[in-house]
């Protein structure tokens, strides 16, 4: 909630501040510029969803199956896999190279940058990052 006495405050879009901003397709936030505390609450509630749809939809039809209820079954694709490892995947999330490159000597917005275009270098797919400008990047 951006009017919270906790909620900090977002860098200007005008200032040089480096910032991560993220397109919350799901609509829990929507701010000109998102910032880091941002992508942590984005990826929880991604982490809980699946959660929720594991534990509360799939193995409860699962139940229904072997106690043989009649059901209509209900499909729960699992969508946001690829957003939960363009996050903390090993090696490769966005969470592990930031870890990473912060336990270099030398680190700078520009190589950690540098170093998420690398991994992530198309062929696109989802989960993929687009560099837009400078050091800045489009997460999708």
């Amino acid at each position: 909630n951006p009017s919270s006495p906790s909620a900090s405050p977002s860098p200007s879009p005008s200032s040089n501040a480096a910032f991560i901003g993220i397109l919350d397709i799901f609509g829990f936030e929507s701010f000109p510029l998102n910032s880091f505390e941002q992508l942590c609450i984005n990826y929880c509630n991604e982490a809980l969803q699946q959660q929720f749809n594991t534990f509360v939809l799939q193995l409860e039809q699962e139940e229904y199956q072997r106690e043989c209820i009649a059901w209509d079954f209900i499909n729960v694709p699992d969508t946001s896999q690829h957003v939960l490892d363009l996050v903390d995947k090993k090696h490769t999330g966005l969470l592990s190279l930031l870890d990473e490159q912060c336990q270099l000597a030398k680190c700078t917005d520009r190589s950690f940058a540098l170093t998420v275009y690398e991994k992530h270098a198309p062929p696109p797919r989802h989960g993929n990052i687009y560099p837009t400008k400078g050091t800045c990047f489009t997460a999708t």
